[in-house]
């Protein structure tokens, strides 16, 4: 059976600063929520997540989260809310100097 559901794999590996690192190695996504695949394959965590306007402020709790889940097999879900009933999103808005779906909010 096909899923409907996006599957992102993140593989830990140690980081530049000698922290672990999570990177993005594998994904069957089609539903971007605007964001790209080929734009964010092999990057770490963090980095994928710099767009995302509140990240700097969890990112620290956020990569713990990580670091403490189960090494076998960990799940999250995550959902958002956009201003268009299109489910394919691969755009991101905003991207120069506008107000994006992750941008100007705390």
């Amino acid at each position: 059976h096909g899923a409907q559901e996006d599957v992102c794999l993140l593989t830990p590996s140690p980081g530049t600063d000698g922290e672990l690192s999570f990177a993005l190695t594998a994904a069957n996504l089609c539903f971007p929520n605007r964001w790209s695949l080929a734009e964010k394959a092999g990057m770490p965590f963090r980095a994928i997540h710099t767009p995302v306007h509140v990240f700097k402020r969890i990112a620290p709790v956020a990569t713990r989260l990580l670091e403490a889940l189960d090494k076998d097999v960990a799940w999250r879900t995550n959902w958002g809310l956009l201003d268009s009933n299109d489910k394919f999103q691969p755009e991101v808005l905003g991207a120069e100097g506008g107000q994006g779906h992750n941008q100007g909010r705390d």
